[in-house]
């Protein structure tokens, strides 16, 4: 009985006036303007496939520097729009699978548009395990199907 008067007492407590949201900080460019204005200039190569860890959709360092070099390719490139594919292993359920692809294929995307290129440029879709890159259950394999793939429209 007692801690359904304190959760009562609580709730009651807890009105639109005293409750707060609280504010996230503004998406800041992934890419410096220092390195861009670097790159801007040359020919970058653009990456058509980015790989990732085990059961994740986080965008690592080594990541960052090939995708960055495809936001600069995007901005030389404005009338080029892209489809982001997200794909993955063998192991998992296919619900999981499609989930884990879209993750990653989402995670690309966001990259990309807090870079500055244009959300409707790019299209996300998820196939998890069902366009596998690489044939086989080795670990190797595995590798080459965690991944998230360019297709240019």
């Amino acid at each position: 009985m007692k801690k359904y008067i304190l959760i009562l007492l609580l709730a009651s407590c807890a009105t639109k006036n005293n409750i707060q949201e609280v504010q996230q900080p503004p998406a800041r460019p992934i890419i410096s303007a220092k390195k861009e204005a670097i790159k801007i200039d040359k020919k970058v190569k653009f990456t058509d496939i980015v790989y990732f860890a085990f059961d994740s959709s986080s965008i690592n360092e080594s990541m960052a520097d090939e995708l960055t070099d495809n936001v600069i390719w995007l901005k030389q490139n404005p009338a080029q729009n892209l489809t982001i594919e997200g794909h993955c292993d063998e192991r998992g359920t296919k619900e999981y699978n499609l989930a884990l692809g879209e993750r990653r294929a989402y995670a690309v995307k966001k990259f990309l548009v807090n870079s500055g290129v244009k959300k409707n440029r790019l299209k996300t879709v998820s196939y998890g395990e069902e366009r596998p890159n690489a044939l086989g259950s080795s670990e190797r394999a595995h590798q080459k199907n965690r991944r998230v793939q360019f297709i240019k429209n």
